[in-house]
């Protein structure tokens, strides 16, 4: 099941990680490679420790549990870091 939230954030991430760079001018400095493995980051940082209680929350919410959403940009930064 976490696979599937990480495969669906990673759907999600890239084009907007690709968009967000556009943006800013700076798209041509990345790889699709280099984007893909920070939403891979991300999306393990965010789903691997997933409690059951917040699995079952997530399903019927489809919204990060309160720690998650607090950490999620320290996770940006971390894989930034790591991949760009």
């Amino acid at each position: 099941m976490k696979g599937s939230y990480k495969k669906g954030f990673l759907l999600s991430c890239e084009p907007n990680i690709k968009s967000q760079l556009e943006r800013a001018g700076i798209l041509d400095l990345t790889t699709q490679t280099q984007r893909l493995s920070y939403c891979v980051c991300v999306g393990i940082k965010i789903f691997d420790d997933l409690t059951i209680s917040e699995i079952n929350s997530f399903q019927k919410t489809m919204e990060l549990p309160a720690r998650k959403k607090k950490a999620r940009s320290s996770y940006s930064n971390e894989c930034t870091d790591k991949h760009f």
